[in-house]
This record gives structure tokens, C-alpha cells and sequence, in this order.
């Protein structure tokens, strides 16, 4: 699924990274929505990270600029 800015927003924060907040949690999947941008050093501005767990490792799975 593609969540909107707007709907990333409204979420509460699981837990924080060092770059980014934890959204949505399964025992399988992740989505983080990082709180960097393009200045400092993120592929997008706003940009949404969904990662798998794959044989016992998180993998990014997609990344894309919410809007």
C-alpha cells in the first residue's frame, strides 16, 4: 500500500531511527517516514522507506517520496 503524506502524518510514531519514524509495524513488514530530506542526503524530500523481513533480515523492499 502507498500512503499519502497526510496519512503518515496522522500516525502515531511505533519508534524512532536516528533518520526516521516507525509508522506501521507487521511481524513481515515496515514502513518508516524519514525526517530528512534531499539536503540532507535522502533520495526524496518526505521519503517513505517500506522494508521485509527476509530470512531473518529487515531488506528495503521500496522507497518513495509521500505526497
Amino acid at each position: 500500500m502507498i500512503y499519502t503524506l497526510k496519512q503518515l502524518q496522522k500516525m502515531p510514531t511505533i519508534t524512532q531511527s536516528k533518520t526516521g519514524d516507525l509508522k506501521r509495524e507487521t511481524p513481515r513488514r515496515r514502513v518508516w517516514l524519514e525526517r530528512v530530506g534531499i539536503a540532507e542526503g535522502a533520495d526524496y524530500d518526505n521519503q517513505v522507506i517500506v522494508e521485509y523481513l527476509v530470512n531473518g533480515r529487515w531488506i528495503t523492499f521500496s522507497q518513495y517520496e509521500a505526497i
